[in-house]
């Protein structure tokens, strides 16, 4: 293993890489305690193979890559990430990820609430705010590497008055580089309220079987046509899409608990067991039991 925590790539006796050595590795953890009793999930990966579904998450995204590159595509722009870079989404930002090329990419992660953020922003600014960061992809070595050396710690040693500074301390660095101090709000139209009416919809139905997209846009006043091209613009994604996120997010809060896959299969409105890790993996990057064995309690 490499001083930064990511395994040589084993050679053959003629040179070339092994089997095992192209093969996707991943591994969720949690950083522990790090106010209250809020934790913070944390991924570590090797992807050659991989590609992300479009996705988005309730919360930040803070990350880093450590090798290789690694696309995203977001706001419409297909981004390129390579060490050095950092990854900075906020909650909702609709992406995927893929490897540039078949040599793949590692990086490491984190996922910080947007409660967790506004309180550390409230406190280096002495005032509410609400971070935001407008350049998703950008580049900076040393704040990079103060990410990346702190989520090592947190793998390697665990949670610890140490780590949790170290892990705020790269947040903090992250926030006063690149986030937008303010962000007025900005006067919501017609569009945006029907979009945001449906959201509760789905959010409030998000486990049920239900769902019924005709149902949708008849609260809201719309064709069902009219719902798909005006949710995708307002929120950069699907109805249908939307709730499968929600369904990921219900499914990882009960994961995180330590319930079984197929429990949670059921209980989140996935058809089964295999309709469940299908579409996890396919949004989180590790399958349903894997995740929970990372980051339950």
């Amino acid at each position: 293993m490499r001083e930064d925590g990511h395994r040589e790539e084993a050679l053959g006796p003629d040179g070339l890489r092994s089997r095992n050595a192209l093969r996707d590795d991943a591994r969720f953890f949690t950083s522990g305690c790090m106010t209250g009793e809020e934790r913070v999930d944390c991924l570590t990966a090797t992807f050659r193979k991989h590609r992300y579904a479009l996705h988005a998450h309730e919360t930040f995204v803070i990350g880093a890559i450590t090798s290789g590159c690694g696309t995203l595509w977001l706001q419409g722009t297909r981004h390129r990430a390579s060490p050095g870079d950092l990854t900075l989404l906020n909650p909702e930002d609709v992406h995927d990820g893929t490897p540039h090329d078949d040599t793949g990419y590692s990086y490491r992660v984190t996922y910080p609430s947007a409660s967790l953020v506004q309180r550390l922003a409230a406190e280096i600014t002495g005032h509410e705010v609400q971070p935001h960061f407008r350049c998703r992809v950008i580049r900076d070595p040393a704040a990079a590497t103060r990410l990346v050396a702190a989520h090592l710690a947190l793998e390697t040693y665990g949670w610890s008055l140490g780590t949790e500074e170290a892990l705020l301390l790269a947040y903090a660095c992250c926030l006063e580089r690149h986030a937008e101090r303010f962000r007025p709000e900005a006067p919501r139209g017609r569009e945006q309220q029907r979009v945001s009416r449906v959201k509760s919809m789905l959010e409030d139905q998000a486990t049920s079987s239900g769902v019924c997209l005709a149902d949708l846009a008849g609260e809201v006043g719309v064709s069902r046509f009219h719902l798909i091209r005006m949710f995708r613009n307002e929120a950069g994604t699907t109805p249908h899409a939307y709730l499968v996120g929600r369904r990921i997010e219900a499914a990882k809060r009960r994961l995180r608990r330590g319930e079984a896959p197929i429990a949670v299969a059921s209980a989140t409105g996935f058809a089964d067991q295999a309709h469940l890790t299908r579409v996890f993996k396919a949004r989180v990057g590790v399958t349903p039991g894997a995740y929970r064995d990372g980051v339950s309690k």
